[in-house]
């Protein structure tokens, strides 16, 4: 769904009172950028997410529109919050098949295993924990952030994790070897 140019303008001024802090533009602002974002949810999710992510992404524009620059296009705000969130619940949903799929895949695995090797498997699991539990917070953060590719693009994560890797091999020699 697109807004005509008179449609714009009237958000923009009236999303600009927002901005001011008039509470009586807060209906106008919602009627018109409803059928806006639920159009772009339904283009980007599947029917089961639209109306909760189109609902999210209006409760983060109501929450930030004192951020809202009144020279900058309101439309164009307004989308942006919208595809953030809508970008957001796709990663959530990702991430939920990605677990699930791993999830399977170990129990089709662990079928296949003599008990042996799942007595090591757990031994071992439970060694890293423990040496895990010795590390500082933010050194088991970026491991596990790691471990779950969750990387973040920068130097500075990667010197943390470089650092944190240092320090679990150091924990670990100390107590396994």
């Amino acid at each position: 769904m697109t807004l005509d140019a008179h449609a714009r303008a009237e958000l923009q001024r009236e999303l600009t009172r927002l901005a001011d802090g008039d509470r009586q533009a807060f209906e106008p602002v919602f009627a018109r950028l409803w059928p806006v974002v639920h159009a772009l949810a339904e283009r980007y999710l599947p029917a089961i997410d639209v109306d909760d992510a189109a609902q999210n992404a209006l409760l983060k524009l109501f929450e930030r529109a004192l951020e809202f620059d009144p020279e900058r296009d309101a439309v164009a705000w307004a989308i942006g919050i919208a595809m953030w969130e809508i970008r957001t619940v796709r990663r959530r949903a990702w991430r939920r098949r990605d677990t699930s799929g791993l999830d399977e895949a170990a129990d089709l695995r662990l079928d296949k295993v003599s008990p042996e090797e799942q007595a090591i498997a757990a031994d071992l699991a439970a060694a890293i924990g423990q040496t895990l539990a010795t590390l500082r917070p933010e050194d088991r953060d970026a491991l596990l952030r790691y471990a779950r590719d969750e990387r973040t693009v920068g130097a500075g994560f990667r010197k943390r994790l470089q650092r944190a890797r240092a320090r679990m091999l150091a924990a670990w020699r100390l107590r396994h070897e």
